[in-house]
């Protein structure tokens, strides 16, 4: 179970809550007991030594694409650190996916995904909202996209 789409609909609804009907607070309420029971869940399974990964449902409604670092602020709000979240990012999921030999980690011969950030994300893993220099496959997207039409 990831946790982005649950947190995302809790977030969004609370502003909501004063407006609510009777059937909406029941739904809201549902969502935050959810929330609350997964996190709870994720700090138990962390505390005993389980190797999470960071994951994410993208794609629909509560989670766009593009904000995957919303997982990792989370599992660091569970008691994770900032390093073994980026860990649970980057080479625990390329084990998970049995693809370690070609991504997860900066070495040669693997797709040198990466980002560039200016403060230090094994301080504050939040620093990974604002790269300042985004590389795929080893090419540096934004200087590509800073010079195309597509901005």
């Amino acid at each position: 179970k990831t946790l982005p789409a649950v947190f995302r609909a809790v977030q969004r609804k609370a502003d909501m809550v004063a407006g609510m009907t009777h059937e909406e607070l029941t739904l809201y309420d549902f969502e935050r007991r959810i929330l609350e029971n997964s996190t709870a869940t994720f700090s138990r399974f962390y505390e005993r030594g389980i190797k999470l990964v960071a994951s994410t449902d993208a794609g629909w409604g509560w989670s766009p694409f593009g904000d995957f670092v919303t997982d990792l602020e989370i599992m660091n709000s569970c008691g994770m650190s900032c390093e073994e979240a980026l860990v649970a990012a980057t080479t625990r999921a390329a084990q998970a996916l049995r693809l370690q030999s070609e991504i997860g980690s900066l070495e040669i011969g693997k797709a040198a995904d990466f980002v560039v950030v200016r403060e230090n994300p094994l301080e504050n893993i939040s620093a990974l909202r604002n790269p300042a220099l985004v590389f795929r496959s080893g090419i540096n997207m934004t200087a590509l996209l800073a010079n195309s039409n597509l901005c």
